[in-house]
């Protein structure tokens, strides 16, 4: 195994590669790929003190059912999806050639269709769509579908549909939606290849305070570094627009690389925290071992050079699908801004932990381990059941409005009004505004819409990270 790896806040970012010498095949002998299995996740592995010795375990195993006995359980009466202080987030996957498509695409360029959507569901499956964001360029983009728009129907088939018919029709070459809103539309897509920028959005807001806003998709530099010198312009344009507060917005930000988080959080940061600890990364070495933790820190001034915004004030937008690197974000940067930073919308998914993919072409695995736990400047971490933002129950009268409209728009999108008006110091007064309009629908378990906000209990009490 090289020791060529990256960390990733988010799954896995590089691959390691062991090449094959002249004349040696691929192995298939299940025992030692299990073999393999296990001294990797030995050398690697966050919790390998509390695995097994390979004697003690069952190498007939499939890989897959192997790697399962491998993954450090805390709970054992739940699945280890909902082991909450276990390794959620650990996989084996199988890259042999019926996996491969043949394609191989940069961290910059991408193929499919170039949007993403949030479900609607009831008891009997999906009922609805609703498309939260589209890729410039895209194929989505180029057939005019926009942020808001919702379908009910793929091809020949109607909603409601179960997640399997859903995500095999999603994942075909060629797919006719049925859109239902705005209006009536069929639209044919194909898959096609775009420029994958994690910049969605960028603005100056103006009001009493001029306010950076960001809507920031995926922690990945690019290629050459082309999204981090991209992201580097939207923070000089702040700096040279007078921006001193920011909404900075991860709701559909599932993670990425370490090093593209540092470099966000360094573009952001005062003046005075640059060079200082950011997070501290816990490895298998440092396992419970404080004073052996490896830091991670802002860049330098002379590092990040210009582009630093030095931002007084920010507020992160969340989502249940915010995770790892957007977390780390939040999660480091707290200590510093204290009540200066706020979080508005709904909870995240509670990853404190990354990994890193691990390949050898000898065998047709990547093993994608979980190899660090992050912790703040304190050595604190503990959010693995999410970071809770303030009022979570109104991001939940704010998802399933209809008409969630384009990026910026504070008129259709409550989210980012409340986040305006809590930097401008508001707070019980714009709460009362947004639950008092009487005809918010929210989410309900049937998958239609009700209004009665104030009456339901629709988020259940958990424990404030901050």
């Amino acid at each position: 195994m090289s020791s060529g790896r990256k960390i990733a806040a988010w799954m896995v970012v590089l691959l390691t590669f062991v090449g094959c010498r002249e004349n040696q095949s691929v192995i298939r002998d299940i025992d030692k790929i299990n073999q393999w299995v296990h001294q990797t996740m030995r050398e690697n592995y966050l919790w390998s003190s509390q695995m097994s010795s390979f004697e003690e375990t069952d190498p007939s195993l499939t890989p897959e059912n192997y790697f399962e006995t491998l993954r450090y359980r805390a709970d054992h009466s739940v699945s280890v999806s909902n082991d909450t202080y276990g390794d959620r987030f650990s996989a084996l996957k199988y890259v042999g050639p019926s996996t491969r498509s043949g394609i191989l695409l940069s961290d910059t360029k991408k193929i499919d269709f170039g949007f993403d959507v949030r479900y609607f569901t009831g008891n009997d499956g999906i009922r609805f769509c609703q498309v939260l964001y589209v890729l410039p360029d895209s194929p989505a983009d180029r057939a005019g579908i926009q942020r808001g728009d919702r379908f009910n129907g793929i091809d020949a088939s109607t909603m409601p549909m179960s997640m399997s018919v859903y995500s095999s029709l999603m994942s075909a070459q060629r797919v006719t939606l049925h859109f239902n809103y705005p209006q009536q539309k069929e639209v044919t897509l194909e898959k096609g290849e775009y420029y994958d920028t994690p910049i969605l959005y960028s603005d100056v807001l103006e009001g009493a305070l001029r306010t950076g806003y960001l809507v920031f998709n995926h922690f990945t530099p690019g290629d050459g570094n082309c999204f981090q010198n991209e992201l580097d312009q939207v923070f000089l344009r702040f700096k040279e627009s007078g921006v001193e507060q920011l909404i900075l917005d991860l709701r559909y930000n599932g993670g990425g690389e370490l090093t593209m988080a540092r470099h966000l959080a360094s573009l952001i940061a005062r003046r005075d925290m640059l060079g200082q600890v950011l997070v501290y990364k816990e490895y298998n070495r440092s396992f419970g071992n404080p004073s052996a933790f490896e830091a991670e820190r802002f860049l330098t001034e002379a590092e990040i050079g210009a582009y630093n915004a030095n931002i007084q004030r920010l507020c992160i937008i969340t989502s249940e699908n915010t995770a790892s690197a957007s977390e780390l974000i939040i999660h480091g940067l707290k200590p510093y801004y204290g009540d200066d930073l706020i979080v508005v919308g709904e909870t995240t998914v509670g990853k404190n932990v990354g990994g890193v993919e691990i390949s050898n072409s000898r065998y047709e695995w990547e093993v994608h381990p979980i190899t660090i736990r992050i912790y703040d400047r304190n050595k604190v971490s503990g959010y693995e059941k999410g970071i809770v933002p303030e009022l979570p129950e109104l991001a939940e009268a704010t998802y399933d409005r209809p008409d969630i409209g384009a990026f910026g728009d504070t008129e259709t999108d409550l989210l980012l009004r409340r986040a305006l008006a809590r930097l401008a110091g508001g707070d019980e007064a714009l709460a009362g505004s947004l639950s008092s309009q009487g005809s918010v629908p929210v989410r309900s378990e049937g998958g239609t819409t009700e209004t009665s906000l104030p009456e339901r209990n629709l988020i259940e009490a958990r424990r404030v990270v901050y």
